[in-house]
């Protein structure tokens, strides 16, 4: 699969900052003229405290059922110190991804209409983290 240069993707109205202390980016591959269309998006932070990827994950979740969409993290282990896959689907596209905390570092991939499989994305969080 090609995709065009990343952009920088702004926070979201209404995402939840950073903690004092942390840093991060995110980065959006996205090609809307495929069929379906494909986005990948690959998030990177540093200085998360522990405990902060569940407490997202809650958010996430919370944020989902409440526009009627399902969605399950499944713990993962053997990557990082903690870690979870993810799979919904909304408006008739498959979104899954793979996060991952290790020592305050955080990486994630996210996908949508793409044919890569959990663990090939597994395989990527492992190499980002």
């Amino acid at each position: 699969m090609t995709l065009p240069a990343p952009t920088v993707v702004p926070p979201v109205a209404g995402a939840t900052p950073l903690p004092g202390g942390a840093a991060g980016i995110a980065c959006s591959y996205s090609a809307a003229t495929a069929s379906p269309p494909v986005v990948v998006i690959i998030a990177l932070a540093s200085g998360l405290p522990s405990g902060y990827l569940s407490t997202e994950e809650q958010k996430e979740v919370a944020s989902l059922q409440a526009a009627n969409i399902n969605l399950n993290f499944t713990p993962l282990s053997g990557l990082g110190d903690e870690a979870a896959t993810y799979q919904y689907t909304a408006n008739g596209l498959t979104v899954e991804g793979v996060l991952a905390g290790q020592g305050g570092n955080f990486a994630g991939v996210f996908t949508e209409g793409t044919s890569a499989s959990l663990s090939q994305i597994e395989s990527l969080v492992k190499q980002l983290l």
